[in-house]
């Protein structure tokens, strides 16, 4: 009897699980799945290419210019991310200071650091570069290990030796001391999705259709499915809704 009260315990907890579903995706989660599922991009000439001339529209740029920030702009306007504006393409844009978490203290000495809070995945990262007296190049931090001295990345507009003038989307493995300020705006909301949502399209003619006709964000957030094991991905993509 007390075996069989067990079971049925534990058989109706299993239906309880289930039929609440799988577990909100957080926004963080999808701007990273969204960022990753670019990593393929790469420029057909400079600063030329389908998609980015896609992530340089999503900041009201033509095509041609430098698109690190265009990147990060676009991964965070599809997933409903507040962004600079107007300024998005403008790397020092990102670093207002409200929402500066983290700062380099001394170029030389990478132990004297200030933190707010801690550095999360999504957060936007920012490298200065002494001869523009600026920040000039910018990207996603995928990981910040506290328990080394590196840093996981996605970046647009870099390379293999991780420069500023790249050729496509690349995740990248950095020295912490690389990095002078990181910045959060990323709320704490989470999203529920389906498996079965609009998002933007890396097919050439969407891509093309989009940029002929003017930026227009989907109306929803991207299509991320969380697996049996927990892990999240995208899950595939369909074309964005356009006006």
């Amino acid at each position: 009897m007390k075996k069989s009260i067990v079971f049925l315990f534990v058989l109706v907890v299993s239906m309880l699980v289930s039929f609440a579903g799988p577990p909100p995706i957080s926004v963080r989660d999808c701007v990273i799945d969204t960022a990753e599922y670019y990593l393929d991009v790469r420029e057909t000439s400079t600063n030329l290419s389908v998609e980015i001339d896609q992530f340089l529209a999503s900041t009201g740029l033509g095509s041609g210019y430098a698109w690190c920030a265009a990147f990060v702009n676009y991964v965070y306007d599809v997933n409903g991310v507040e962004t600079p504006g107007k300024y998005a393409a403008w790397s020092p844009s990102w670093f207002p200071e409200d929402k500066v978490v983290y700062t380099r203290t001394n170029a030389r000495n990478d132990h004297l650091n200030s933190a707010k809070t801690q550095i999360q995945h999504g957060d936007v990262f920012g490298i200065y570069y002494p001869n523009k007296n600026r920040v000039a190049h910018v990207g996603l931090i995928k990981k910040w290990p506290n328990d080394n001295s590196y840093c996981y990345t996605i970046e647009g507009n870099t390379n293999n030796n991780g420069s500023r003038e790249g050729n496509g989307v690349y995740s990248k493995r950095r020295l912490k001391r690389q990095i002078y300020q990181v910045s959060n705006w990323i709320d704490t909301k989470q999203i529920s999705m389906s498996n079965e949502q609009l998002i933007i399209d890396k097919n050439p003619q969407v891509g093309k259709t989009s940029i002929n006709r003017g930026w227009k964000k989907p109306l929803v957030f991207p299509c991320c499915k969380r697996e049996a094991n927990g892990r999240i991905k995208i899950d595939h993509y369909k074309p964005p809704l356009l006006c």
